[in-house]
């Protein structure tokens, strides 16, 4: 098996992983590919830590150079892989679900509002703090909400929608221009920052590690595009690639 991949979350401390592999060349790209475990620790697989921008280094880059897997670290059926992929990122999206986005709770900023003034006055006075305030209590009662129907849904055996694309696309957005607004009304007070502050907790924290929420699980991007397709019904875009098999895919 050779290949890269980028951003593994906590692979350095990774015993075991999971991977694809395109196993047929010669059928079209959603085809021909096999899920397998695959040991960390075996020759030929590299980790290699990548510095964010918040301090930390828990995305990684792993390289596979002639890594040897075997027919008993198959997970699927043989060609099969796609549908357990697809299942392995719904229910990621599902378990690794905050209508926070892994940022602060709203009664923190509601806290700071009440202690921050704004024209002389106590900012959660002012109209458009309290209008933020209230556009995000509605957003992330409306996430909850769509979580729990999800797993309702799972507990009865059934197999949940495309819904869980709006609630990781909406709650990190929101938790970007939330925690962006918190440091706005801290003025020169928001420059201090520590590393070691969880971005659950600290305003400074979950602004600079937000733009990793919105890569993680699935990036803004093919987020959009599951929305709109899957659950707006619109059109797909041009794809030159589709239903060619991905040997004869132009380089």
């Amino acid at each position: 098996m050779n290949g890269q991949k980028v951003w593994t979350s906590w692979a350095q401390y990774s015993d075991y992983g999971v991977i694809v592999v395109r196993t047929d060349p010669a059928v079209v790209k959603h085809k021909g590919l096999t899920y397998f475990w695959v040991d960390m620790r075996a020759p030929g697989v590299t980790v290699r830590p990548i510095k964010l921008a918040g301090g930390d280094s828990h995305v990684n880059e792993v390289f596979f150079d002639d890594v040897k897997i075997s027919d008993d670290h198959r997970m699927s059926p043989v060609g099969g892989g796609f549908g357990v992929a697809l299942t392995t990122l719904m229910i990621e999206r599902y378990v690794a679900t905050d209508s926070a986005g892994f940022g602060p709770h709203l009664d923190l900023f509601v806290d700071l509002a009440k202690d921050l003034k704004l024209n002389g006055k106590p900012a959660i006075e002012d109209g458009r703090i309290r209008q933020q305030i209230a556009r995000n209590y509605a957003m992330r009662a409306g996430l909850d909400s769509i979580n729990r129907r999800a797993r309702l849904m799972m507990q009865a055996g059934m197999t949940p929608g495309p819904e869980g694309s709006l609630n990781k696309l909406v709650a990190v957005r929101s938790r970007q221009k939330l925690s962006e607004l918190a440091l706005d009304l801290q003025g020169t007070d928001a420059f201090l920052f520590d590393e070691h502050l969880s971005p659950k907790d600290d305003w400074a924290s979950s602004w600079i590690n937000a733009p990793t929420g919105r890569i993680a699980g699935g990036s803004d991007e093919t987020l959009l595009n599951t929305i709109a397709e899957r659950i707006l019904g619109l059109p797909q875009d041009h794809r030159p690639d589709k239903g060619v098999p991905f040997n004869q895919i132009p380089a």
